[in-house]
């Protein structure tokens, strides 16, 4: 049988062909959530918009990468699922991601103000103003997030090379929290990249 054949529809493409690796997918998950660890650590006045981008594509690529495990085909991550995480994550829960602790409210309003973050962002790797979402509640999650995903894909909560398990990703640096705004006066401290003009 040719398994690059594809009806009009795409409906029957080979998942060996056309759907993406789960392993492969976790490992993308855990080098974002590491790169946004990375940034945070290195500059505290860290440009917001370019770590919740990160962060973004680390929740999905890990909630992708289980629903993989769990027998999505490529349409299903590309037409069903694709870039809402509320939308992942729900599927997720459907196919048996078991979230230590469980999902709270604050969890899913962290994780819709990311969406709605996202969403306006576009391309550009800048803060858009208005009211972020707290970074530190959204590591958080992702970390717990990225283990459930972990043990989907790869069958262990701990143990082996830590390239291997992803565990040394999920202990983050220290992200700010979410804070009102601040009065114009700014000359006792270095400004957020987000806040410097040209």
């Amino acid at each position: 049988m040719d398994h690059s054949t594809r009806t009009h529809s795409g409906h029957d493409a080979a998942p060996d062909e056309q759907t993406p690796d789960a392993g492969s997918l976790l490992s993308a998950a855990l080098a974002c959530a590491a790169a946004a660890d990375a940034y945070v650590a290195a500059d505290r006045w860290y440009a917001q918009g370019l770590v919740l981008m990160l962060l973004g594509r680390a929740f999905e690529f890990a909630l992708k990468a289980h629903a993989v495990r769990a027998g999505a085909t490529a349409d299903v991550l590309r037409y069903r699922l694709g870039s809402d995480l509320d939308v992942n994550l729900r599927h997720g829960l459907e196919h048996g991601l078991d979230v230590d602790g469980g999902l709270h409210t604050q969890d899913w309003s962290a994780l819709r103000a990311l969406d709605r973050v996202l969403k306006d962002m576009r391309t550009k790797y800048t803060d858009t103003g208005g009211d972020l979402p707290d970074g530190a509640e959204l590591r958080r999650l992702l970390a717990r997030v990225l283990t459930a995903c972990r043990i989907s894909v790869r069958g262990q909560a701990s143990g082996g090379s830590s390239e291997d398990s992803g565990e040394m990703h999920t202990a983050a640096p220290v992200y700010r929290a979410a804070e009102p705004a601040e009065p114009a006066d700014t000359s006792t401290r270095r400004r957020p990249l987000s806040e410097q003009s040209d």
